[in-house]
């Protein structure tokens, strides 16, 4: 993904993108200034755990919905 510079258009990414040896990539947010908050799955525990960033959080949830609604909370700041 190339962003132009000035460009108005929001980054777009695919969910693999940000796939790891220990985590699939789940859901994402890119907010208006750019930053970006992602969710994910654990691959290797069972049940599996999630896992959601957001700048320097890192929060661990045992639910799906818990890591999906804090996701869906994040507003374009």
């Amino acid at each position: 993904m190339v962003k132009v510079w000035g460009s108005s258009e929001t980054p777009r990414f695919e969910l693999s993108d940000f796939d790891t040896d220990k985590y699939m990539c789940i859901a994402y947010r890119v907010r208006d200034d750019c930053t970006m908050a992602a969710a994910f799955m654990s691959k290797t525990s069972n049940p599996p755990h999630y896992r959601v960033l957001d700048g320097s959080k890192e929060l661990f949830y045992q639910h799906r919905k818990d890591a999906m609604a804090y996701i869906e909370t994040i507003d374009n700041r």
